[in-house]
């Protein structure tokens, strides 16, 4: 906070999420230029330097989506999130598609994040580290189901009572 007396002008607070958000959007925004380049859809860093290349800010970002729940399926980290949200996902997919398909312009209509972007990033925001993809390379699921966090309990009570001599052997001696 700025104060009468202050000589120098303070930068404020950004929100860790709004942060973690920030990061998010350019990491899947350079996955997806890649995975575009990769598949000879867009052309190399180089030559779109001579020529620029114009893509819609939103299919994009679908497109990172996809490629966020494609990565997700590859690594399983579907099958801890609750079945809900995945439906939600691939239902969204769905709607997305359509719309495209509808319209090759409709996403340039849209207000917001397009609809599976949005769910993506939902699931991202919920359960996944938000520092994971940037400083792992890989998203990390952090929410435990109700019988994950059951069968976690019943191993530590079932290692606490095989080592509970473990301390009274030593006296003995």
């Amino acid at each position: 906070m700025l104060s009468a007396t202050s000589s120098h002008s303070e930068s404020p607070q950004i929100p860790p999420a709004v942060e973690a958000a920030y990061r998010q959007g350019y990491l899947m925004a350079d996955e997806v230029i890649r995975h575009l380049e990769s598949i000879g859809i867009v052309p190399s860093k180089e030559q779109r330097r001579k020529k620029r290349v114009s893509m819609s800010p939103e299919i994009l970002m679908e497109l990172s989506a996809c490629l966020r729940l494609n990565s997700w399926l590859e690594g399983d980290l579907c099958d801890g999130l609750k079945k809900e949200d995945v439906d939600a996902v691939f239902s969204a997919m769905k709607d997305s598609l359509a719309k495209l398909t509808a319209d090759a312009r409709a996403f340039s209509k849209t207000e917001g994040l397009p609809l599976l972007t949005q769910k993506v990033f939902d699931i991202w925001e919920k359960h996944c580290a938000w520092s994971g993809l940037d400083e792992l390379s890989a998203d990390v699921l952090l929410d435990l189901s109700p019988s994950d966090g059951e069968e976690a309990l019943n191993e530590l009570a079932e290692l606490l009572w095989n080592h509970r001599h473990a301390g009274q052997q030593q006296r003995g001696s």
